[in-house]
């Protein structure tokens, strides 16, 4: 069973859902389970209740072999918190592709290219996007 907090002056971070096992014990939440009911109770425009076959593992590596990069991360950002384990696997492995094929324009004018460079400062993987903005003289 779970139990969730549906009054309106929460936010949905802060809002309080918990679990009771079949053991008896009442936990919090887990984020997957959280989701799920903020899904339920308070739906998002555009998202949906399960995560979409192209951002699961096996349906990404079609997506990238096509080069729709930004469609991924735009889907990502729709479906998922920031915070949560997929979007983190699902931007990694969508930067590291990047980085990989040197596709840098594919993200440079829109709003995930701060995050491939983010990204690739963390990593110390930084030298090959240098190299391309120095050779385009951006």
């Amino acid at each position: 069973m779970v139990f969730t907090n549906i009054s309106m002056n929460n936010d949905n971070r802060d809002r309080e859902v918990v679990v009771r096992k079949p053991t008896g014990v009442l936990q919090e939440a887990t984020w997957v389970e959280r989701n799920r009911m903020m899904q339920v109770y308070f739906p998002s425009l555009g998202q949906r209740m399960w995560l979409p076959h192209m951002l699961t593992e096996e349906g990404l590596v079609p997506v990238l072999e096509g080069g729709r990069y930004r469609d991924i991360l735009d889907m990502a950002c729709l479906q998922c918190e920031p915070d949560s384990e997929d979007y983190i696997r699902v931007h990694r492995t969508v930067y590291d592709r990047i980085e990989v094929e040197g596709e840098y324009d594919s993200l440079r004018s829109t709003r995930h290219f701060g995050g491939l460079v983010w990204y690739l400062v963390q990593q110390e993987r930084i030298v090959g996007l240098v190299k391309d903005l120095v050779e385009k003289y951006l």
